[in-house]
């Protein structure tokens, strides 16, 4: 499987803050890794859900205008920031 370089900067922020699964992050945490660039980051969350490494939340935040949402690890997501290693740091 091979994911974009927006999809692994996702995977390093749950991996930096050692988010487990079925813990939401939040997305204006999510944002600053994409320099506020919520597009980007709506864009790398959808990716990881497609691959089944990241479930998202029901609900958008109200102050972006993409729908860029909490997120949490699956296990198979928890596997992957696992065995990032370096690769996404």
């Amino acid at each position: 499987m091979e994911i974009s370089e927006n999809g692994l900067k996702l995977l390093k922020f749950y991996k930096e803050k050692n988010y487990g699964i079925a813990v939401y992050a939040v997305p204006a945490e999510q944002l600053a890794w994409f320099g506020n660039d919520a597009v980007a980051c709506e864009q790398a969350q959808i990716e990881l859900e497609e691959v089944g490494l990241l479930e998202l939340g029901d609900m958008p935040p109200r102050h972006f205008a993409v729908s860029v949402r909490g997120a949490a690890l699956t296990r198979e997501g928890l596997r992957a920031v696992q065995t990032l290693g370096e690769t996404a740091t």
